[in-house]
């Protein structure tokens, strides 16, 4: 029996969400944008866990 590779969750484009910025008329996607990158660069310091921030794009308020 062969043990299965975790998955790996897909890799953010920081060219993608600059773009995303530059587009964004509504304040309220706007504010959400920016805390979840906020949510990301704590992540990748390992404050913050995966399953968090996934339930607060969830809650998107």
């Amino acid at each position: 029996m062969t043990k299965r590779r975790k998955p790996r969750p897909p890799q953010v484009s920081e060219q993608a969400l600059a773009e995303l910025n530059e587009t964004v008329v509504d304040e309220e996607l706007l504010a959400l944008t920016n805390r979840l990158k906020l949510f990301e660069e704590l992540r990748t310091e390992g404050v913050l866990n995966t399953p968090y921030i996934a339930l607060e794009a969830l809650a998107g308020r």
